[in-house]
């Protein structure tokens, strides 16, 4: 799958990945910016130092997910499940979580202070206190 993901980004295509499989895929380093992942299906994947700012992760399954200091700006992960999914380090301006569920999720580090957090789930969520929070939020 990443040989395709790779290939596509080389030709400037964004391929549709909506409603996919891409459970346990390597994605680290690569620039998937503006990808719509939509439903898919991401668990176990690896993120880590990709570029998936303005990417759409709508309702994905994003559990167990590695998006280590990836940047995240602008990424719209409404109604996305990144049950236990790792933000160490990521950058999310801007990104759009309303809804979503980050239980024991890891977002040590995470600068929160301009995303939507309107009804996100962060019940045993792992942060310390380089985490920001927008006004109004504390896990």
């Amino acid at each position: 799958m990443r040989q395709w993901i790779e290939a596509a980004i080389a030709e400037a295509r964004k391929p549709n990945l909506n409603g996919q499989s891409l459970k346990d895929c390597d994605f680290s380093n690569l620039d998937m910016s503006g990808f719509d992942l939509s439903y898919t299906i991401l668990d176990c994947a690896n993120f880590c130092r990709a570029n998936l700012s303005q990417a759409v992760l709508w309702a994905a399954k994003a559990r167990n997910v590695n998006f280590g200091f990836s940047n995240l700006s602008h990424v719209n992960f409404s109604a996305c499940n990144l049950t236990g999914s790792n933000f160490k380090g990521a950058k999310l301006s801007g990104a759009n979580l309303a809804g979503a569920t980050l239980d024991a999720a890891d977002v040590r580090g995470v600068d929160f202070t301009k995303s939507n957090l309107q009804n996100v789930i962060l019940n045993r969520i792992v942060y310390n206190a380089t985490t920001s929070w927008p006004p109004g939020v504390r896990p």
